[in-house]
């Protein structure tokens, strides 16, 4: 393992694979399931790593013994399949940064095609963000959370 390797954490992007699956369904290749397909943000202070990582990831979104998943209406469990694919992150995490990309050769009329307009691109961004507006919560302010944790935990000690 190199210096670079030992000293620095690298940050990868994956493609996780699960499935879910009616509970009792006729075994085989041709089970209908439903089909999850995450891209998340994976370290590792190499590729092996960051693989067992994406893993570890992948894994952790199994549904449990007693979760009450439902797949059409009837009893299923939900199973990591696997990674799909893997790659580096080659900017610094922050705005702009690129994390994936995909080249094709099209022409230009289909290129146009894979193009949404402002106002739809917006209106299911808002769609995505409203659970979190009704709850004034934003997953990525961790600093607010540990101090409403904090607070709160504060309030229990003084009681």
């Amino acid at each position: 393992m190199s210096t670079i390797e030992k000293e620095k954490k690298f940050w990868f992007w994956a493609w996780i694979v699960l499935t879910t699956i009616r509970v009792g369904s006729k075994s085989g290749k041709n089970k209908n399931c439903l089909i999850w397909k995450n891209l998340v943000l994976v370290s590792g202070r190499n590729a092996g790593g960051a693989y067992t990582n994406a893993v570890r990831i992948g894994r952790a979104g199994e549904s449990k013994r007693g979760d009450r998943v439902k797949l059409d209406g009837k009893p299923a469990v939900t199973k990591f399949l696997g990674i799909a694919e893997m790659g580096l992150i080659h900017d610094a995490l922050k705005d702009g940064c690129e994390l994936y990309f995909r080249e094709t050769r099209s022409n230009l009329s289909i290129a146009k095609k894979g193009v949404r307009l402002k106002q739809k691109v917006l209106r299911a961004l808002k769609q995505e963000l409203a659970p979190y507006k009704r709850i004034r919560w934003n997953p990525h302010d961790n600093e607010r959370l540990q101090t409403k944790q904090s607070t709160q935990g504060a309030k229990k000690s003084e009681r």
